[in-house]
């Protein structure tokens, strides 16, 4: 069994809860033992995801022709952005699902004659006992998150024979980012915009997400910052309140479509009537999005953040971009509803920024293409 290391502290989507809750994540020391992929030959033909991979994996791979058999976890974190990638390579809905959960079942995964199986942290010893050596665990760590991502991310490259593309996919969002930086730089001697985000858990509770939490790390490249504690957990009105933000941010999961109805669920409730972001307007679902493929989906997601924090930032057309990025890595001419599928219009039309022309063309003049 081949093990990387990457602990880490998850909240990005439903999805993902989901993998703290069974990963049991540990305290330590952030460590990647190399290499990732010793004892698996590559590229592989036959893949097996228990891990949540598949997002990546089918972004690098361009589709599913390798993958034979996943977790329905794994299935059903997949789609991308708005559940796109389902859409894109159609084939991803026809993977056979060998269990319920992230947990394979060993005997269905055996059967389809495996050259490497993504398993999650904890599972890899059942795999080493049956001397099966091509196991990679996966577990995830804060420490070194984004390291951590990019290994796995060229390691995936080299699983699919496709390094090359890997490696120009990285490229090309270091490209995107670093022209939004430059964009944001423009804005001069601002303050940063203060922000949380929020979701909500299977038993309706509100879950704050922590400063290290997927999402909120992503708010220093983009002028903000979470006033949120270290770590995510049950939400503390008090403490809320104290914090006060400029702006919340309700993270959607994809594959539910209940999430899509928070943002409106936490704007209407009197509790939080008082709240500046809510009197104010800047309450937003955020685009749904998934695990490790952030060279394909950051520079959308954080395009959409920066047009959230920063409404006189002079961004290119948000609707251009998504057309220009799924063109360019999925060749997908993308349709305006889909656009719509990812960023919610119409679940954030009470929310002042995402009446702005730069996030929606067909409602003014002055951005048609």
């Amino acid at each position: 069994m081949t093990k990387v290391d990457v602990r880490y502290d998850l909240s990005t989507s439903l999805v993902v809860m989901c993998c703290i809750a069974s990963f049991g994540l540990s305290v330590g020391n952030p460590t990647i033992t190399p290499p990732l992929l010793a004892g698996v030959e590559v590229p592989a033909s036959r893949l097996v995801a228990g891990a949540p991979i598949l997002s990546a994996y089918m972004t690098i791979d361009q589709g599913t022709g390798h993958v034979v058999g996943a977790s329905g976890l794994s299935v059903r974190g997949s789609g991308g952005l708005g559940g796109l990638l389902n859409t894109i390579y159609p084939t991803a809905r026809k993977i056979p699902i060998l269990s319920i959960s992230m947990h394979l079942n060993l005997e269905a995964a055996l059967r389809l004659r495996p050259d490497a199986v993504f398993v999650v942290a904890g599972d890899g010893e059942i795999w080493k006992q049956i001397g099966f050596p091509r196991a990679i665990e996966l577990s995830f760590d804060a420490g070194s998150l984004e390291a951590s991502k990019r290994k796995i991310w060229h390691e995936l490259g080299r699983l699919a024979g496709k390094s090359y593309r890997a490696q120009r996919l990285l490229d090309q969002a270091q490209v995107n980012l670093t022209q939004l930086r430059l964009r944001l730089a423009g804005l001069g001697d601002i303050d940063d915009t203060r922000a949380i985000s929020l979701h909500r858990s299977v038993d309706g509770q509100w879950i704050l997400d922590g400063r290290q939490s997927n999402f909120n790390l992503k708010f220093d490249e983009v002028r903000g910052v979470s006033v949120a504690g270290r770590f995510s957990g049950p939400l503390n009105i008090e403490a809320l309140f104290g914090q006060n933000p400029d702006v919340i941010l309700i993270t959607a999961d994809g594959a539910d479509s209940s999430s899509k109805t928070e943002a409106n669920v936490f704007r209407q409730d009197p509790v939080f009537r008082s709240l500046r972001a809510v009197q104010i307007g800047r309450v937003y679902l955020t685009p749904s999005f998934t695990f490790l493929n952030d060279p394909a989906e950051d520079p959308l997601l954080l395009e959409w953040v920066a047009r959230v924090f920063h409404p006189e930032l002079n961004v290119r057309l948000l609707r251009q971009h998504f057309r220009e990025v799924y063109k360019n890595i999925y060749d997908y001419d993308i349709s305006e509803t889909e656009i719509d599928q990812t960023i919610w219009p119409e679940k954030n039309e009470q929310s002042s920024e995402l009446n702005h022309d730069s996030l929606d063309v067909r409602r003014t003049d002055i951005c048609k293409d």
